[in-house]
C-alpha cells in the first residue's frame, strides 16, 4: 500500500481544522448543537457546536468603557437591587453595578442602551481568549418581538455588524426593572457611580436572545489570542447586553485529525 505523503496529509488537516462561522444560540429544539439552558432567567450552560460548557468554564470580562444612548443605562432583577439604584456609596454602588455584566449569569440584569457612535462599550478579557474551533464569545441581549437589536462589534481591528436576525431566541424571558439616570451617562464613571437614579420601567418582560461569535470571522488566526473587544449600537433600537462571556478552552485536535494522525502512524509502521 502506498504511504500517504505529508503534503497530502497537511491539506486534509487544514481542511478538518477549519473554524465554523458565528452561530445563533436558541433552543435545543431549534438547533441541538447550539442552544442555552436557563432556569428562571439565569444561564446554567450553553452548548456550542455540540460541546457543552457550564458557566464555570466561561470567562467573564471587565468593563473598561461605556457611553450611553439614553438615560436608561442599567437593568436589575425585578424587585431587587435598591443599593445599585440609589448610589449612596460610590464604591459599593460601582461594585454592584459592575456585577450586573461582569459576574452574574442573570438575564434579568445588565448594562444596557449603549450609544451608536463608534465602539463605545469596551470589555477586557485579562490574559485573553484563544481562538478555538467554533464560537469563542457568547452574547445575550433582551428585546421584545421576534428579533434582537443589531450592533457593531470590533475585534482585532475589524468591525462587523451583527444583525438582529442573527441571534437565536433562547426561549427564556427577562422580568426586570430599568434604572434611569438623572442624565444620559456619557462615560463609564458616570454610569457606575452616578447618583439621583430612579427605577423607571418596572417588571418589563422581554425575550432573551443569544449569539455565539467566532473570532475567525474577524480575521483572527487559529489559536490567536484576543484580550479586548468593543461594540456599539447600530440603529434606532439600542443594544441591551445582559450576559457576555468568552469560551474557556485549550485548542484540541478534532476527532477527524486524530483519526488521520493514527492512520498515518499505522501506515508508517506497516511500511517499515
Amino acid at each position: 500500500m502506498k504511504a500517504i505523503s505529508l503534503p497530502f496529509l497537511a491539506v486534509i488537516l487544514s481542511v478538518s481544522s477549519a473554524h465554523a462561522a458565528s452561530v445563533a444560540i436558541g433552543t435545543a429544539g431549534a438547533d441541538p448543537n447550539n442552544f442555552s439552558t436557563f432556569t428562571g432567567g439565569v444561564l446554567q450552560s450553553v452548548t456550542l457546536g455540540g460541546t457543552l460548557y457550564s458557566t464555570t468554564s466561561l470567562v467573564r470580562p471587565t468593563i473598561t468603557g461605556f457611553a450611553g444612548g439614553t438615560t436608561s443605562g442599567l437593568l436589575i432583577n425585578s424587585g431587587g437591587g435598591s443599593a445599585a439604584v440609589n448610589g449612596a456609596n460610590s464604591a459599593a454602588t460601582e461594585a454592584l453595578r459592575r456585577a450586573l455584566i461582569e459576574t452574574d449569569w442573570d438575564g434579568n440584569t445588565g448594562i444596557i442602551n449603549s450609544a451608536n457612535t463608534g465602539s463605545v462599550y469596551a470589555l477586557s478579557f485579562g490574559a485573553g481568549l484563544v481562538n478555538i474551533a467554533g464560537p469563542d464569545l457568547i452574547f445575550y441581549e433582551i428585546n421584545p418581538g421576534t428579533s434582537a437589536d443589531s450592533f457593531d462589534l470590533t475585534i482585532n481591528g475589524m468591525t462587523i455588524t451583527i444583525s438582529g436576525t442573527s441571534y437565536g431566541d433562547t426561549g427564556a424571558d427577562s422580568n426586570s426593572d430599568i434604572i434611569t439616570h438623572s442624565s444620559t451617562p456619557s462615560s463609564l464613571s458616570s454610569l457606575l457611580t452616578g447618583t439621583a437614579n430612579t427605577v423607571g420601567s418596572t417588571a418589563i418582560v422581554q425575550n432573551i436572545f443569544g449569539i455565539g461569535i467566532d473570532f475567525s470571522d474577524f480575521g483572527v488566526a487559529a489559536n490567536g489570542v484576543i484580550t479586548s473587544i468593543t461594540f456599539d449600537s447600530n440603529g434606532a433600537n439600542l443594544v441591551d447586553p445582559v450576559i457576555i462571556a468568552g469560551v474557556q478552552g485549550v485548542p484540541e485536535p478534532s476527532a477527524a485529525i486524530l483519526s488521520l494522525l493514527g492512520l498515518a502512524a499505522a501506515l508508517g509502521f506497516r511500511r517499515r
